[in-house]
């Protein structure tokens, strides 16, 4: 379980988001873009290619949270 200082745990995060607070989901973002993008781009996708595999992983992932 990961915890900053930008909102609190994952699942404290997740509960505000369900709660709908979507500004919560922004630490989670932010949290995890940078591994997203790691993931996105193995292969050696072309950076648009990067850019809406990150954008439909996160859509998703709000999706299933609200």
């Amino acid at each position: 379980m990961q915890v900053n200082d930008d909102g609190g745990s994952d699942a404290e995060l997740v509960r505000r988001v369900r709660q709908g607070e979507r500004d919560a989901f922004g630490p989670l973002y932010d949290r995890y873009a940078r591994l997203v993008r790691v993931i996105a781009s193995d292969g050696g996708a072309d950076e648009s290619a990067v850019q809406d595999r990150m954008q439909e992983t996160f859509m998703r992932a709000y999706r299933k949270l609200v």
